[in-house]
């Protein structure tokens, strides 16, 4: 199979790895209430699937070691999709609860080895470009996966919504088999033992690592307060909708169009510094109008500093880490993307309460201070390749090239 197919291939995982996530958004709570939970049990069900992601993210590296990046995907992907059959045959909340714990797990070791697989993919010199259109598939996700869930969950039922999304998971993991069957597992670069405490002490995946944290500590905040706010401002859910969609349509501008390549042409450093600004700015205007264009401006504004911002960062793993490093690396990038996304609705509403302010501009100043941090670090300091194959050599500070 060619660079470009295998290219495609890697985007479709992508992309499918999140619309399975994106899908069940409107539907998990309603199903738990079903089973007979109540609303406390409800919340550890919705928790659980992120909970068992993020623990799995810090380990993925250990099993991409051992099984490889490939057998790491469609096993993955085979196995949350037998999650999700059991999902449909689920009778009480208990089992429902197990059964998300296992799909989260599932799920954790299929991101992080299809960005590893995407590295050795990636031109040097393309890196930003290519992580752009790895965002393209992740924001596609982020718009059609709610829809979906939630139509034909109106539509069909939810049971049929969970049988469907575990056939496109099925599909997708044969797909995989079948594509890299021929030299598959022989192409592919093996992952070395590396220390989670090593790759923390690089500055340049700190600074990726921290970046990170910050944008999700910002759109957790976003997931629990803008409703809240549309809400009190006498929006309806559909214009809530609307809102995220204006978002999400930024952020696509910014993967599909030349500004994509921005990080490959000026670093990693300023685009991510300059869009994790325009979240946290944008998370300290949202409350001051009250106009449905005003918020949708400041949503897009979000959307831009986001799709400025998620290449970037994760090109600066793909700088910072060797080929044989990079399902841990990306392992631990998503594991502190979902502690983000934990933390963020709980640190900023309990910070609200006690500053007596919307939840949304204590994210944002979280995000601010994130970006202020940023300066004193810089994202291509200890590993760089000129090249697949070539040996890793040292990289001088930003600061020292100029």
């Amino acid at each position: 199979m060619s660079n470009r197919m295998l290219f495609w291939l890697v985007y479709g995982v992508i992309f499918v790895s999140f619309f399975d996530m994106f899908s069940q958004l409107p539907i998990i709570s309603p199903h738990a209430k079903t089973l007979g939970a109540g609303l406390t049990l409800t919340g550890v069900i919705v928790a659980a699937y992120s909970s068992a992601n993020m623990a799995g993210n810090f380990l993925a590296g250990r099993a991409i070691r051992i099984f490889g990046r490939t057998r790491c995907i469609y096993g993955g992907l085979a196995m949350a999709a037998v999650a999700l059959t059991g999902y449909a045959l689920a009778a009480t909340p208990t089992q429902f609860l197990s059964l998300r714990l296992g799909h989260g797990l599932a799920m954790s070791v299929v991101v992080p080895a299809a960005y590893a697989w995407l590295g050795q993919l990636a031109s040097h010199h393309e890196r930003g470009k290519d992580m752009a259109k790895s965002g393209i598939a992740i924001a596609f996700a982020a718009l059609l996966g709610p829809a979906f869930g939630g139509i034909m969950k109106d539509r069909l039922g939810v049971a049929v919504v969970f049988l469907i999304v575990a056939g496109i998971l099925v599909l997708t993991a044969v797909t995989v088999i079948l594509a890299l069957r021929e030299g598959g597992e022989t192409r592919e670069r093996r992952e070395a033992a590396v220390s989670i405490g090593n790759l923390l002490s690089r500055q340049g995946l700190q600074f990726a690592y921290l970046a990170a944290f910050c944008l999700m500590f910002a759109k957790g905040t976003l997931a629990l307060a803008l409703p809240l706010l549309a809400a009190d401002l006498g929006f309806s859910g559909s214009v809530t909708g609307v809102l995220f969609s204006s978002f999400a349509l930024a952020a696509i501008i910014v993967f599909a169009t030349p500004s994509n390549r921005l990080s490959d042409r000026v670093g990693r450093g300023w685009p991510v510094r300059l869009g994790l600004l325009a979240v946290g700015i944008s998370l300290v205007l949202l409350p001051v109008g009250s106009s449905l264009v005003y918020l949708a401006g400041v949503m897009f504004f979000y959307g831009l500093g986001f799709g400025f911002l998620f290449p970037a960062a994760t090109a600066a793993v793909l700088d910072n880490a060797r080929s044989d490093e990079r399902g841990t690396a990306f392992g631990v990038f998503y594991g502190i993307f979902s502690l983000g996304v934990v933390l963020g609705p709980v640190v900023s509403s309990h910070g609200a309460v006690w500053l007596g302010w919307n939840p949304l501009p204590v994210g944002g100043l979280v995000a601010l201070a994130g970006a202020a941090a940023l300066l004193w670090l810089n994202p291509r300091q200890v590993l760089g390749e000129e090249e697949e194959g070539a040996p890793v050599k040292q990289t001088k500070p930003i600061s020292e090239r100029m």
